[in-house]
């Protein structure tokens, strides 16, 4: 499924680099049965998190906000596919962030999500680029 979508991403001449705070060898050996097609940057110590000013959020609660089924969704999306939630790592209450980058280096959209599910779809995602 992720290497389908992702052919659609790389038909629009993009790619993308997914950021977590996972530790390598711990995401490599998860990772081992099921490669993801794109590059994947681990940061444990969220150095790059806090340079990027991606907070967390305040509570739990203000993770999921009003968007509790919105995550349920996404989390049977994601099991479908065979993906389950692994080694607790982090800071469970990190925000996501989405940083569209030019070709220059250049950031050209920056979205700071409000909540856990608050970055757009891949469908959204697509028509973006």
């Amino acid at each position: 499924m992720a290497a389908t979508r992702y052919e659609e991403v790389k038909a629009k001449g993009a790619k993308i680099v997914f950021m977590l705070q996972s530790d390598k060898d711990l995401l490599a050996e998860e990772l081992k049965e099921s490669p993801l097609p794109f590059d994947v940057i681990c940061d444990p110590e969220m150095k790059i998190y806090k340079e990027l000013e991606i907070e967390p959020a305040q509570s739990m609660e203000a993770l999921v906000g009003d968007r509790l089924d919105d995550l349920k969704a996404k989390g049977a999306a994601a099991a479908a596919c065979g993906f389950s939630h692994g080694k607790y790592e982090g800071n469970e209450q990190q925000l996501p962030a989405m940083f569209i980058v030019g070709a220059d280096g250049k950031v050209e959209k920056a979205i700071y999500a409000e909540t856990i599910v608050g970055l757009p779809t891949l469908n959204e995602l697509l028509e973006i680029l």
